[in-house]
């Protein structure tokens, strides 16, 4: 079974959620002259920083379990002997930060 699919599925669910939310900002600023909408805008105002982290959040967890899952089959791949190591550079600061966020509840 592949896991990578379904993940994908819920990793471009984050992406939507995340363009909405930002179609969602901008809409609310261009009416915000609209008296109706005051309170609405009030509770989208306070909401924003917070919606943002959640969404954050999830997308990179889903990004770090999909991580996790090519790493097992890494595993595999050196136990059958076919594995090959493709180096990267990376931001020690932004690891420590994602991972700090994933444990916040915690």
């Amino acid at each position: 079974m592949n896991f990578r699919t379904p993940l994908n599925a819920i990793l471009n669910s984050y992406k939507f959620i995340e363009n909405t939310f930002k179609k969602i900002i901008n809409d609310s600023q261009k009416i915000m002259n609209s008296p109706d909408c005051d309170k609405a805008l009030e509770v989208l105002d306070e909401n924003t920083p917070k919606m943002k982290k959640f969404i954050s959040m999830g997308s990179n967890s889903s990004v770090l379990l999909l991580s996790l899952i090519e790493d097992i089959l890494d595993l595999s791949k050196m136990d059958s002997g076919t594995f090959k190591i493709n180096e990267s550079d990376f931001i020690i600061e932004d690891l420590i930060n994602e991972c700090s966020d994933i444990f916040y509840f915690q």
